[in-house]
Protein backbone atom coordinates (compact mmCIF):
# COMPACT_ATOMS: atom_id res chain seq x y z
CA UNK A 1 0.00 0.00 0.00
CA UNK A 2 1.07 3.78 -0.96
CA UNK A 3 1.67 6.11 1.96
CA UNK A 4 0.93 9.62 0.44
CA UNK A 5 2.65 12.65 3.02
CA UNK A 6 0.59 15.50 2.94
CA UNK A 7 2.66 18.25 4.43
CA UNK A 8 0.51 21.06 6.11
CA UNK A 9 2.35 24.52 7.37
CA UNK A 10 2.01 25.36 11.18
CA UNK A 11 0.01 28.67 9.94
CA UNK A 12 -3.14 26.79 8.62
CA UNK A 13 -2.78 24.39 11.19
CA UNK A 14 -2.81 27.19 14.07
CA UNK A 15 -6.18 29.22 12.05
CA UNK A 16 -7.84 25.82 12.09
CA UNK A 17 -7.60 25.59 15.98
CA UNK A 18 -8.34 28.70 15.94
CA UNK A 19 -11.58 28.85 13.84
CA UNK A 20 -12.46 25.16 15.56
CA UNK A 21 -12.42 27.18 19.08
CA UNK A 22 -14.02 30.92 18.36
CA UNK A 23 -16.94 28.92 16.60
CA UNK A 24 -16.89 25.40 18.53
CA UNK A 25 -16.77 27.45 21.73
CA UNK A 26 -18.75 24.78 23.84
CA UNK A 27 -16.02 22.25 22.96
CA UNK A 28 -13.35 24.05 25.06
CA UNK A 29 -10.48 26.01 25.62
CA UNK A 30 -8.10 23.31 24.11
CA UNK A 31 -8.29 24.04 20.50
CA UNK A 32 -8.37 27.80 21.57
CA UNK A 33 -5.23 27.52 23.53
CA UNK A 34 -3.61 24.94 20.65
CA UNK A 35 -4.13 27.75 18.10
CA UNK A 36 -2.84 30.67 19.90
CA UNK A 37 0.17 28.06 20.86
CA UNK A 38 0.25 27.69 17.23
CA UNK A 39 0.00 30.90 16.04
CA UNK A 40 2.92 31.95 18.21
CA UNK A 41 5.34 29.17 17.24
CA UNK A 42 4.27 29.88 13.85
CA UNK A 43 5.56 33.55 14.45
CA UNK A 44 8.84 32.67 16.44
CA UNK A 45 9.72 30.24 13.60
CA UNK A 46 9.37 33.28 11.30
CA UNK A 47 11.36 35.34 13.34
CA UNK A 48 13.83 32.63 12.87
CA UNK A 49 13.92 32.33 9.49
CA UNK A 50 14.34 36.05 9.08
CA UNK A 51 17.38 35.91 11.21
CA UNK A 52 18.65 32.68 9.22
CA UNK A 53 18.19 34.67 5.86
CA UNK A 54 20.12 37.85 7.50
CA UNK A 55 23.11 35.73 8.62
CA UNK A 56 22.61 33.47 5.01
CA UNK A 57 22.63 36.88 3.33
CA UNK A 58 25.36 37.87 5.80
CA UNK A 59 27.67 34.82 4.96
CA UNK A 60 26.93 34.86 1.28
CA UNK A 61 28.45 38.51 1.20
CA UNK A 62 31.71 37.34 3.42
CA UNK A 63 32.06 34.41 1.19
CA UNK A 64 31.91 37.14 -2.35
CA UNK A 65 34.62 39.43 -0.07
CA UNK A 66 36.96 36.05 0.18
CA UNK A 67 36.72 35.03 -3.17
CA UNK A 68 37.20 38.56 -4.14
CA UNK A 69 40.28 38.71 -1.88
CA UNK A 70 41.54 34.71 -3.04
CA UNK A 71 41.52 36.44 -7.16
CA UNK A 72 43.29 39.30 -5.55
CA UNK A 73 46.19 37.52 -4.28
CA UNK A 74 46.14 34.92 -7.32
CA UNK A 75 46.59 37.79 -9.78
CA UNK A 76 49.03 39.47 -7.39
CA UNK A 77 50.94 36.35 -7.40
CA UNK A 78 50.75 35.65 -11.17
CA UNK A 79 52.16 39.81 -11.30
CA UNK A 80 54.91 38.92 -8.92
CA UNK A 81 56.06 35.27 -11.11
CA UNK A 82 56.18 37.29 -14.61
CA UNK A 83 57.66 39.87 -13.14
CA UNK A 84 60.34 37.22 -11.11
CA UNK A 85 61.05 35.93 -14.56
CA UNK A 86 61.48 38.79 -16.71
CA UNK A 87 64.05 39.40 -13.99
CA UNK A 88 65.52 35.91 -14.43
CA UNK A 89 65.85 36.33 -17.81
CA UNK A 90 66.54 39.95 -18.14
CA UNK A 91 69.49 38.51 -15.36
CA UNK A 92 70.79 35.17 -17.85
CA UNK A 93 70.86 37.48 -20.82
CA UNK A 94 73.68 39.98 -19.25
CA UNK A 95 75.26 37.12 -17.39
CA UNK A 96 75.25 35.46 -21.50
CA UNK A 97 76.82 39.28 -22.69
CA UNK A 98 78.85 39.34 -19.79
CA UNK A 99 80.39 35.25 -20.24
CA UNK A 100 84.11 35.00 -22.15
CA UNK A 101 86.54 31.98 -21.91
CA UNK A 102 88.83 32.15 -18.73
CA UNK A 103 92.10 30.16 -19.46
CA UNK A 104 94.26 29.61 -16.11
CA UNK A 105 97.91 30.74 -16.20
CA UNK A 106 98.86 27.10 -15.71
CA UNK A 107 97.69 26.89 -19.78
CA UNK A 108 96.07 23.47 -19.08
CA UNK A 109 92.17 24.77 -17.98
CA UNK A 110 89.76 26.30 -20.18
CA UNK A 111 86.50 27.55 -19.39
CA UNK A 112 83.50 29.67 -19.95
CA UNK A 113 82.54 32.22 -16.89
CA UNK A 114 81.08 35.69 -16.75
CA UNK A 115 83.92 38.18 -16.12
CA UNK A 116 83.04 41.89 -14.49
CA UNK A 117 84.26 45.07 -15.13
CA UNK A 118 85.73 46.82 -11.95
CA UNK A 119 85.13 43.20 -10.24
CA UNK A 120 87.57 40.92 -8.55
CA UNK A 121 86.69 37.92 -10.61
CA UNK A 122 88.57 34.96 -8.77
CA UNK A 123 88.62 31.71 -10.13
CA UNK A 124 90.34 28.55 -8.67
CA UNK A 125 91.88 26.35 -11.91
CA UNK A 126 90.46 22.52 -11.55
CA UNK A 127 93.88 21.13 -13.19
CA UNK A 128 96.24 22.68 -11.11
CA UNK A 129 94.33 24.31 -8.10
CA UNK A 130 96.03 27.70 -8.13
CA UNK A 131 93.95 30.86 -7.53
CA UNK A 132 93.55 33.43 -10.20
CA UNK A 133 91.60 36.22 -10.99
CA UNK A 134 90.95 38.15 -14.09
CA UNK A 135 90.74 41.50 -14.43
CA UNK A 136 88.88 43.67 -17.13
CA UNK A 137 90.98 47.47 -18.01
CA UNK A 138 88.69 49.83 -19.85
CA UNK A 139 91.14 51.10 -22.78
CA UNK A 140 90.37 53.90 -25.14
CA UNK A 141 90.72 53.94 -28.48
CA UNK A 142 90.49 56.30 -31.29
CA UNK A 143 87.94 55.80 -34.14
CA UNK A 144 89.08 55.91 -37.18
CA UNK A 145 87.10 55.20 -40.45
CA UNK A 146 87.97 52.40 -42.56
CA UNK A 147 90.16 53.08 -45.69
CA UNK A 148 89.80 51.11 -48.85
CA UNK A 149 93.23 50.62 -50.51
CA UNK A 150 91.82 49.83 -53.45
CA UNK A 151 90.42 53.38 -54.27
CA UNK A 152 93.34 54.79 -52.54
CA UNK A 153 95.15 53.40 -55.14
CA UNK A 154 93.04 54.39 -58.05
CA UNK A 155 93.12 57.99 -57.06
CA UNK A 156 96.86 57.83 -56.55
CA UNK A 157 96.89 56.27 -60.61
CA UNK A 158 94.40 58.27 -61.77
CA UNK A 159 96.87 61.44 -60.48
CA UNK A 160 99.95 60.10 -61.98
CA UNK A 161 98.66 59.70 -64.98
CA UNK A 162 97.28 63.43 -64.68
CA UNK A 163 100.90 64.47 -63.50
CA UNK A 164 102.58 62.54 -67.09
CA UNK A 165 100.53 64.34 -69.44
CA UNK A 166 101.03 67.60 -68.00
Amino acid sequence: MNNIKVSIPCDVIALIFLYLGVFYFNVGWVPVLAGSYLAARVASQMVEVESLKSSLFAAKEEEDILNKTVTETITSFNSITEDAEFFKSSLDAIIDIQTMSVVCPCGKNAFDAPVFLNHDNPFTCEVCRSKFKVTLTPDTVVQTEAINIANIYDSLKEKASEVQLS
